[in-house]
């Protein structure tokens, strides 16, 4: 039961062991009147912090508690990124309390009734009627020719374009060694890839070559490494009624060196809660994505040995596809991808940016 997950992550140690057992010290009070300067990490719950109507029935409690603890040090974890600040040992701040209050009300009302640990398709219920999310939205699918693919692919030379204006970027999009591990660091064995193809993989990889955003070429033209040939996984992830997303798992984000991963800030809508308005005034607030964007932001040639996917026979031959643009699953994609979206904005008023960890314009565009 739950129980027992919570108290085997409790000895298992690890990261969520070790948050846990810090998290649940001794706790040190708040100076009166003096408010917390961030939410994160969030202090465990603990029975004195549910509301009254919520310490009845023993069981059903500790185990919506033990739940809601394993929840919070796994978003202190996300959050914070580091083992060693993922826990608090303060009491919780008024509005800490309201959002432990809040994660313990959805999980109290998962495990109504199910005093055992929930099943699949209890789970994708509860996200359905619950949380407004689509159950099937992140779950890997075999990848076939419902993959999406654009008319044509890998068809804006991102190193020409920041050639000028961001000369590192440039550099990484056209020149492995300006991303990878030096060879005498890089790890001996890789860990195994995971791959999901449909029987109709074939077909898919024949629209990708069409596009221009993969090729086939025989195996020696694919990168070994300690003699192996480093050949990605590829699964699909549900995108539409009609179509799926390709997600690749790469072996060489494993040879990338972590330092040099250039990290994107991404918009942050809710800074917009401090600008006034006036009454009468409508406020409209978008976001758009630009449709299949890394399929074509072109990575240069001395990449593409990199990017293998599974192969296909043709004729009785085997042929690798290699990717030729910015692969959905690489961790140096999102980066680059936000470096070419810079330059194409670097015209519009800073000031005027809603980004996560600055500060909120002063005014409306």
């Amino acid at each position: 039961g739950i129980l027992g997950v919570h108290q085997s992550f409790l000895e298992a140690g690890g990261p969520i062991g070790q948050s846990l057992r810090r998290g649940y010290q001794r706790r040190r009070a708040l100076a009166p009147g003096v408010a917390v300067d961030s939410a994160f990490p969030l202090p465990l719950m603990r029975i004195s912090d549910l509301p009254r109507r919520a310490k009845r029935v023993e069981y059903e409690r500790d185990a919506a508690l033990a739940w809601t603890n394993l929840i919070v040090v796994v978003v202190n974890l996300l959050h914070t990124g580091r083992e060693e600040s993922s826990f608090c040992t303060s009491a919780p701040s008024a509005s800490q309390t309201r959002m432990l209050r809040s994660i313990f009300r959805r999980v109290s009302g998962f495990l109504a009734g199910s005093p055992l640990w929930p099943s699949d398709a209890e789970i994708h219920q509860c996200l359905r009627t619950n949380a407004g999310y689509i159950p099937d939205g992140g779950a890997a699918v075999p990848l076939g020719e419902r993959g999406g693919v654009p008319a044509t692919a890998a068809d804006v030379h991102v190193s020409e374009l920041l050639a000028t204006s961001q000369p590192d970027v440039a550099k990484q999009v056209r020149e492995p060694r300006a991303l990878l591990l030096p060879p005498s660091e890089r790890p001996i064995r890789l860990k195994r890839v995971h791959a999901k193809l449909a029987p109709s993989y074939k077909r898919f990889v024949q629209k990708t070559c069409r596009a221009g955003l993969q090729r086939l070429v025989r195996g020696k033209q694919v990168w070994k490494h300690h003699g192996k040939r480093l050949v990605a996984g590829a699964f699909g992830v549900r995108k539409s009624a009609k179509e799926d997303r390709l997600i690749s798992d790469l072996p060489v984000n494993q040879l990338v060196d972590p330092s040099k991963v250039l990290r994107p800030r991404f918009g942050y809508p809710p800074l917009l809660r401090t600008l006034r308005t006036r009454p009468g005034w409508h406020v409209i607030v978008r976001k758009r994505d630009l449709e299949q964007y890394f399929h074509h932001l072109r990575m240069g040639r001395r990449w593409h040995k990199y990017f293998a996917h599974p192969s296909v026979m043709v004729d009785d031959v085997r042929f690798y596809p290699l990717h030729q643009a910015a692969p959905m699953g690489f961790v140096g994609s999102a980066g680059i991808a936000q470096s070419l979206t810079n330059e194409g904005t670097s015209t519009l008023p800073a000031e005027k940016r809603v980004l996560f960890g600055e500060a909120a314009p002063q005014s409306f565009p």
